[in-house]
């Protein structure tokens, strides 16, 4: 290109059409990456395909892709093909500083493709337990029972036993009881799930019966639990607390002496 070619192509006249053109294409590739978001998002509703972000990300960076290649030589007087073939020579070079980006991508797909988690699972890995909100580019991000997001590597969740909690173990939230050995069962059971039910209110999951389970008779009295179900985005620390309130100062559970190993009081929560 010589002087005459290069004054031309940053000629005023010229400058105003390259950003008229940039601008128009820009547009464009914005205005169908919003249509095909939608389109995508009804898709996977209809497909039953987890609608995470991942899937919209890729197809917004694929077509900004087709719009920068659209605009090179009109507007920066560079070849498609020359600048695809450069691209392809750095790329292994690019590709080896992001190697942990490129492993979090492609652990990303495997895991929504396979659909080994999806938003709304609730998992425990690493003995972390939560509802799986989003899978983005680089990590899953899973918000725990006291509300805190934790941001999890695509690549690492990959490559780690993830447990999908069926919902039973989702919603379960148990309370140690101690009863007397010498109470009505049956009273004192139907007691207490009563007293667990009004205390829980509308935070019991429905369609899931709660429970009292003996487990075994010591010297203290005769041991169980109460099982009751609670909604999955409610804090479970505060759901035991109602139950363990409800019922403390019932007259059919059994004191416990305070002994080396043992808790003091009628009732205690996980």
């Amino acid at each position: 290109m010589d002087w005459g070619e290069i004054a031309a192509f940053f000629s005023l006249d010229q400058i105003g059409g390259k950003l008229v053109y940039l601008a128009v294409a820009a547009c464009i590739a914005y205005a169908i990456q919003k249509v095909l978001a939608r389109v995508l998002g009804r898709i996977f509703d209809a497909a039953d395909i987890p609608a995470a972000s991942i899937f919209v990300n890729i197809v917004k960076a694929f077509i900004w892709a087709l719009a920068l290649l659209a605009v090179l030589e009109p507007v920066f007087g560079i070849q498609p093909t020359a600048f695809v073939a450069a691209l392809g020579v750095t790329s292994v070079v690019i590709s080896l500083g992001l190697q942990d980006t490129v492993s979090n991508v492609i652990g990303g797909l495997a895991l929504m493709m396979g659909q080994v988690v999806k938003p709304g699972d609730r998992i425990t890995v690493n003995g972390l337990t939560g509802v799986v909100t989003d899978v983005t580019w680089r990590n899953t991000l899973v918000r725990d029972a006291a509300g805190s997001v934790q941001v999890i590597p695509n690549s690492v969740l990959n490559k780690t036993t993830v447990i999908i909690n069926s919902e039973w173990q989702s919603t379960v939230c148990k309370v140690p009881v101690i009863l007397r050995p010498d109470v009505d069962i049956d009273e004192a059971t139907a007691d207490m799930l009563e007293r667990g039910r009004a205390a829980l209110g509308d935070w019991m999951a429905p369609g899931i019966e709660p429970a009292i389970c003996l487990t075994s008779q010591t010297a203290y009295g005769i041991e169980g639990e109460a099982v009751f179900h609670v909604l999955a985005d409610k804090n479970f620390s505060v759901a035991k607390d109602r139950i363990v309130r409800s019922i403390l100062g019932a007259p059919y559970l059994a004191e416990v002496e305070l002994v080396p190993g043992a808790s003091q009081g009628r009732t205690t929560a996980e």
